[in-house]
């Protein structure tokens, strides 16, 4: 079986990897059996009627032109006649070094989702899927760069949907005091992530107890510093085990781990899956 094409976008301060079915702009195959991911996946109905059955034994109906999120772990199968033509995207997000507003925001709403959520007709984001099929079909020069800004607008789109529909907006501008501190939060985790940080070392620094310090990290990241630190060493861990020969153990201790076993068990419990075999079930 080819590989599948994965694409990996950097917005704002969300990274986010993208795994696109293999060969969906020319042979839009329906899944027979049952099955799951362990990312989130966007289930698109450019032609066609595309049911999606549950293994509860429910079914979503999708008319042309509309979109279904489906979360990790839901298992599923795509049921049509022989004219429907469905196209599945599948992304993981994971933070950037430099936390911020977007991861938080979109994961107020993603980690709400336990079922598939119909997003109904969406013509702005279909006209983006026509232009990346089209970038497919007859790929060009700088054909990746094209692919990657148009999987960067139809995400955004979509987030912006399911933030919408569940009433949560993004932050207003911080006020001077709170910014302020939030750049000094930042720099902290961004410059000492891999050593062996502690939050009475960040409440010092800011000039907060650490009860207080912990009220401000879940107002402005939604986590506590444990966290926020296991949050960005397991984002720095997807970078380096995807863009470098490091090997495990190597990744582990750049990213402030001081014993390989621990690394697996944290990644482990972050993905779902252990580092070793990353690379692999990415794709599935």
């Amino acid at each position: 079986m080819a590989a599948q094409p994965v694409f990996h976008l950097d917005i704002e301060d969300m990274h986010i990897e993208v795994v696109l079915d293999n060969g969906f702009w020319n042979t839009f195959a329906l899944a027979a059996d049952m099955h799951a991911h362990t990312y989130y996946e966007v289930m698109l109905c450019p032609e066609g009627n595309l049911n999606i059955a549950l293994s509860d034994g429910t079914v979503l109906a999708l008319e042309p032109g509309s979109l279904c999120l489906i979360p990790p772990r839901v298992y599923h199968r795509s049921l049509g006649d022989t004219d429907t033509r469905k196209l599945a995207i599948r992304f993981l997000c994971t933070r950037n070094l430099k936390p911020g507003r977007m991861y938080g925001t979109c994961f107020a709403s993603l980690e709400r989702k336990t079922a598939p959520v119909s997003l109904g007709v969406q013509p702005a984001l279909n006209a983006i899927v026509r232009d990346l099929c089209a970038e497919l079909q007859q790929p060009t020069l700088a054909t990746d760069a094209c692919v990657q800004s148009l999987l960067s607008l139809l995400l955004v789109g979509i987030f912006r949907k399911l933030c919408q529909d569940d009433g949560i907006v993004a932050p207003s501008a911080l006020p001077p005091q709170v910014s302020d501190r939030r750049l000094a939060i930042e720099e902290f985790f961004n410059t000492s992530f891999h050593l062996p940080i502690t939050e009475e070392a960040l409440a010092s620094q800011v000039h907060l107890s650490t009860r207080q310090l912990n009220r401000v990290l879940r107002q402005l990241y939604g986590m506590s510093f444990r966290q926020l630190v296991i949050d960005i060493r397991m984002s720095r861990a997807v970078h380096l085990l995807c863009d470098t020969d490091l090997s495990i153990a190597e990744v582990a201790y750049k990213v402030g781990y001081t014993s390989v076993s621990g690394f697996y068990e944290a990644f482990q419990k972050h993905y779902g899956i252990p580092p070793g075999s990353y690379k692999t079930h990415r794709h599935e």
